[in-house]
C-alpha cells in the first residue's frame, strides 16, 4: 500500500466515523438543543490498520423519557457533514459511498440508520465537506428501565471511487461514546373481564403500544388462581363448579413493558360473578 493510498483511506475512514455518528444521533431524536460528544475509532483496510481517529460531533439531546415497547417507524431524517482536506479525497477519486450496517445501541438493542453520501462539496479553501443522509430503520424500544444510548461499536464504510466500488474501511472501538441516557417507562394497562357460561371468565388486557404478556391472578375468597395471557393479551379462567355464584377479583401483574392493573375506572377492584 503506497503512502498516498494509505493517507486517502485514512481520511475516508475518519470521515465515515463522523458521518456515522452524526447520522445515528439524528435518527434517535428531533430535539432542538445539542450536546457535544467525542469518541475514537480504530479503522483498517485490506488487513492494515490505518490508525485511531477522534470523533467529535454535535448532537441533539436525547429525550429523557419514552414508553417501553413503542415501535418507531422510519420517520426521522438524518443529515451529517464532515470537513476534510480536499486532496485526501480527490487523490483516490472518492465520490461517495454507504455505511449500510450503521446503528446505535439502546441498551442491548440496536437501532439501524444506514447512511448514503449524497455529495462532496469543495469549500474553495483546500477543504471539502462530505455530506450524507439517511433515515432510521423500524425498531421497538426495549423493556422498562434506564439505558445508555451509544454510538456503534463497529461499522464498515463501503466507499465508491469514480462511481465504482472501492476498498471497504472497517472501523471499531472498545468504548463507544455515550450520547445520553433514556428512561423507558411501562405503558398503562386496562383489564376487562366477562363471566360466561359454565363458570368461565374471559379476561382481556390491553395497553397503548404493544400486546401485554404475563399473568393474571384471580381470588375467590382465600383461594387464588392464575392464568397466562396468550399472544393476543387474553386468557380464560375456568373455576371449580362449586364456586358458581361467588365473586372473583382479578389483578394483572404486568410485564417488562406494561404496568399492572387491578382497579376499574371508578377505582374499584375488577371483579366478576362466576356463572
Amino acid at each position: 500500500m503506497n503512502l498516498r493510498s494509505l493517507a486517502t483511506r485514512t481520511a475516508v475512514a475518519g470521515a465515515v466515523s463522523a458521518l456515522a455518528a452524526g447520522a445515528l444521533v439524528g435518527a434517535t431524536t428531533s430535539a432542538a438543543e445539542a450536546a457535544d460528544v467525542t469518541g475514537t475509532y480504530t479503522c483498517s483496510a485490506l488487513g492494515s490498520v490505518l490508525g485511531d481517529f477522534p470523533l467529535a460531533i454535535s448532537v441533539p439531546l436525547l429525550p429523557p423519557t419514552a414508553p417501553a415497547g413503542l415501535t418507531i417507524t422510519p420517520l426521522l431524517g438524518v443529515e451529517a457533514h464532515l470537513t476534510v482536506p480536499s486532496v485526501l479525497l480527490q487523490g483516490a477519486g472518492i465520490d461517495g459511498g454507504t455505511v449500510d450496517d450503521f446503528g446505535m445501541t439502546l441498551g442491548a438493542a440496536t437501532i439501524g440508520a444506514p447512511l448514503t453520501v449524497t455529495d462532496i462539496t469543495d469549500n474553495g479553501n483546500g477543504t471539502s465537506t462530505v455530506n450524507a443522509t439517511g433515515i432510521n430503520e423500524t425498531f421497538t424500544t426495549p423493556k422498562a428501565g434506564t439505558y445508555d444510548v451509544k454510538l456503534p461499536g463497529a461499522f464498515t464504510f463501503s466507499s465508491t471511487s469514480h462511481g465504482s466500488p472501492s476498498v471497504p474501511v472497517a472501523c471499531s472501538t472498545d468504548a463507544p461514546a455515550t450520547l445520553g441516557t433514556v428512561t423507558l417507562g411501562k405503558q398503562a394497562s386496562e383489564m376487562t373481564v366477562k363471566a360466561v357460561r359454565r363458570h368461565k371468565v374471559n379476561v382481556t388486557v390491553t395497553n397503548e403500544y404493544s400486546t401485554p404478556s404475563g399473568k393474571v391472578v384471580a381470588k375467590v375468597g382465600k383461594k387464588a388462581f392464575s392464568e397466562k395471557l396468550n399472544s393476543n393479551g387474553k386468557t380464560v379462567f375456568t373455576f371449580p363448579k362449586a364456586l358458581k355464584g361467588k365473586k372473583a377479583v382479578f389483578s394483572y401483574k404486568g410485564d417488562g413493558f406494561t404496568a399492572g392493573d387491578s382497579k376499574d375506572a371508578a377505582g374499584k377492584p375488577i371483579s366478576a360473578i362466576i356463572k
